[in-house]
């Protein structure tokens, strides 16, 4: 009897922990997105320019500055600003090896040889 319990229990506990993770972690980054519209002017927040809250609004500038930055980030002039940046940041040396860390990381993950 304990252990048809325990399996459904089990069972049970594997359905719904993944969505509950889920459901937390695309929490936790839609009020990351929807927080950095606090980094606006006061007078250009959507609070102060239409009197309420619009949840996701966040996320939609987040996509919108992720875009325009990889627009900006595939042409001459992108290409030639992260490279200065590539050479600061190479002169810093704890932020160096952070930064090489994460950059290399992510590089593998996206590549198709990954």
């Amino acid at each position: 009897m304990m252990s048809i319990v325990r399996k459904y229990l089990l069972a049970g506990l594997l359905v719904w922990l993944p969505i509950w993770a889920t459901v937390l972690v695309l929490h936790f980054l839609i009020n990351t997105m929807d927080k950095t519209l606090t980094l606006l002017p006061n007078g250009y927040q959507p609070n102060q320019l239409f009197g309420l809250h619009i949840p996701g609004l966040g996320v939609i500038v987040t996509v919108l500055v992720l875009f325009l930055t990889g627009v900006i980030a595939t042409n001459v002039l992108g290409k030639y600003l992260l490279s200065f940046w590539d050479r600061l940041v190479a002169k810093i040396p704890l932020v160096r090896s952070i930064y090489n860390g994460v950059k290399h990381t992510i590089d593998t993950v996206v590549s198709s040889k990954g």
